[in-house]
Parts: structure tokens; sequence; C-alpha cells
């Protein structure tokens, strides 16, 4: 199957596993997701091993002391992803155009969810890493089965489908928010993760043979005029004596 989305079933297998693994790695990060990924650290070991990715000696480590560190984690989410926007972890967020460009996204990226009878749960919107990371990795086990039972036609529809979801969505995008993320923070539980996401999607791109039109620049949005009545501007409540 060379030149397709599994070159072999036990590929199939560990890029569904690495795809799931990276999606908990970047959801908020909460003692289960956390134990988790420790639970799986010897499984995506041998899994960088079979795919020819590069090892991450740190990161038993890393994981390790995760749960001491529970709090500082969460806020470190929390400025990165959602109150500061350092780096912005939806698709969408990086198009230049977001008033043109953003329902015509969304609406693209949920026509892949019902084509497969899924859907992304709340709170996460469909562009989000982690609900494009699941996606993926779902349609790799789909791969999985479609093998199993020897459904040819099922195969074809699913590789068809990774490729185009790689190229059309995430293959866009994740470089920006790699090199935002590597700039923002020092912390090896987001700059691990963000080297292996780095290296096993320019893997599949090359594997694939896919060129997809990178998003390259990050403007954000201004802030909306407030009504709050203690704003800092014109009425702004006065300063206390």
């Amino acid at each position: 199957m060379s030149g397709t989305a599994s070159r072999t079933l036990e590929e199939a297998t560990a890029r569904a596993f690495l795809l799931a693994w990276l999606a908990r790695a970047f959801a908020y990060p909460r003692a289960d997701r956390v134990a988790s990924l420790r639970a799986g650290a010897e499984d995506l070991a041998r899994t960088l091993r079979l795919l020819e990715l590069p090892a991450e000696p740190e990161l038993p480590r890393v994981l390790e002391g995760a749960e001491g560190r529970l709090p500082e984690l969460q806020g470190l989410y929390n400025r990165l992803f959602v109150t500061a926007l350092e780096v912005p972890i939806t698709e969408t967020a990086y198009e230049l155009d977001k008033t043109a460009r953003r329902a015509a996204e969304l609406a693209d990226i949920q026509g892949f969810h019902r084509a497969f009878g899924l859907r992304v749960g709340a709170p996460l919107e469909p562009d989000h890493l982690v609900a494009e990371l699941d996606f993926l990795s779902a349609l790799m086990q789909k791969l999985v089965h479609f093998h199993d039972v020897g459904d040819e036609e099922g195969l074809a529809v699913v590789e068809r489908a990774y490729r185009a979801f790689l190229e059309d969505h995430l293959g866009r995008w994740y470089e920006i928010f790699c090199d935002r993320l590597e700039q923002a923070t020092e912390d090896p539980w987001y700059r691990i993760p963000a080297r292996m996401l780095r290296a096993f999607l320019d893997a599949e791109l090359r594997l694939l043979d896919l060129a997809p039109q990178r998003l390259t620049r990050y403007v954000g949005q201004p802030p909306s005029a407030s009504t709050w009545p203690c704003g800092a501007g014109p009425g702004a409540c006065p300063s206390p004596s």
C-alpha cells in the first residue's frame, strides 16, 4: 500500500494510536488524561520506532512528574490556548479573512464528520486541534476495521478522506501552530508533543505526496467594544482614592 495512508496494517494501527495520544496531549490537562498519557508511554515509544520518527527520551520523566504539576499545567494551558490566546489551537483562528472563511471551513469539517457518522462533542469546536487529531485517528481505526473484514470499497473511501482532510485542514496549519507554541513556552509538557506532531505530519505529507496551502500568519481579532461599566476608557469607574 505504498503511497497511501497506511503502507501496512501495523502502521495504520500505529498511526491511529499516535494521533489519539497527541489528541490527549493537547487536551486540557486533567488527572485522568495525564494518567492515560503516562500509561501509553511504552506503546508510544514502540510506535515512534515503527513509524521511524524521532525518539523522545525526556518524555517518561516529563510524564512522571505531571500529576504533581497539574495546577501549573492547567494554568499554562489556559494562558497559551484560552485566555491570552498566545497560541490559537483552532484552524480557523489562522484564517486572515476570518469572517468570510470560518463558516465555510467549519461546514467542510462537519461534512467530513457526518460522512463517517461522527460528531464533535462540546465544548470543542470542529476545527480544534484535538478534534482534528481525533478525527484522523478514527479514520485510521476504520481503515483497520475495513481491512479486517475485507471491505475494499470502505478502504478506498477512508484513504481518500484521510488524504483530503490532511491536505484541506490539519496539514494547512500545524506548522504555524507548532512554531508559535515553541516560541511561547519552554515547558516540555507542550514542546515535546509539538515536536512529535510536526515530525509525524511532515512524514505523512511526504508519504502521501500532499502539498497543502499553508496558513503562515496569524492576525488576532481586535476585542469587541465592552459594555462593562468599569472599562478603561470614557465612562470608566473613578480610581479609588
